[in-house]
């Protein structure tokens, strides 16, 4: 947690850096531009300078509207890589747990989506082998719970799957993905500006 912890503020202590460099180097590049376009209008003659003066006037401020315009998108594109580190960063811990935690993680979401339908529990191979039977047994109660009455008990599948983490329920040829990272996926869209205005104090 403690680790977690450190990374997180990091990552926040990072990209608000970033965000006051973006503003400073756009003040300066803005300021260069005006700068350089006074010297040269002040080079021209007199009957030439309003002439100047006003095309030099336009040029900036399309520099400087492309120039803001820039510097938006690099910050985007910044609290977008820095918005998706910390959902990895997220998802890492989840599938860092120990190990009932874990699993009741895990139960939670098998509970949602289980139906009275013969069905396999497919996981990484990592997990198959560290946990695989508890979780399944785990699993097979909770759904003598929802369907008492039924035989069709949860198994744990052959197969392994290409997941960072939680599992896969397989009935017949549908597959329901409740991998770590499709879980952390479906909060995402809900949490993401919460996450960004914590990392860019919006």
């Amino acid at each position: 947690m403690n680790s977690l912890n450190a990374i997180t503020d990091r990552i926040i202590s990072d990209a608000r850096k970033y965000a006051d460099g973006l503003a400073s180097s756009s003040e300066k590049r803005a300021d260069a531009i005006i700068k350089e376009a006074k010297e040269r209008a002040a080079e021209q003659t007199s009957a030439l300078l309003s002439k100047t003066s006003a095309q030099d006037e336009l040029a900036i401020k399309r520099a400087q509207s492309a120039n803001q315009l820039n510097e938006r998108n690099s910050l985007l594109n910044e609290k977008i890589r820095l918005s998706d580190e910390c959902f990895t960063l997220a998802a890492k811990k989840i599938a860092s747990l120990p190990e009932d935690e874990y699993i009741s993680f895990m139960l939670r979401y098998f509970s949602e989506c289980v139906e009275d339908r013969k069905s396999e529990i497919v996981l990484n191979s990592a997990d198959r082998e560290r946990l695989g039977e508890k979780f399944t047994r785990r699993a097979a109660g909770i759904f003598k719970s929802k369907y008492p009455d039924s035989a069709l008990l949860p198994t744990l599948s052959g197969d392994c799957a290409a997941i960072d983490g939680g599992f896969v329920l397989r009935c017949g040829d549908v597959e329901t993905n409740c991998s770590v990272s499709s879980i952390v996926g479906m909060y995402k869209e809900k949490l993401e500006t919460k996450v960004l205005s914590i990392l860019f104090d919006d």
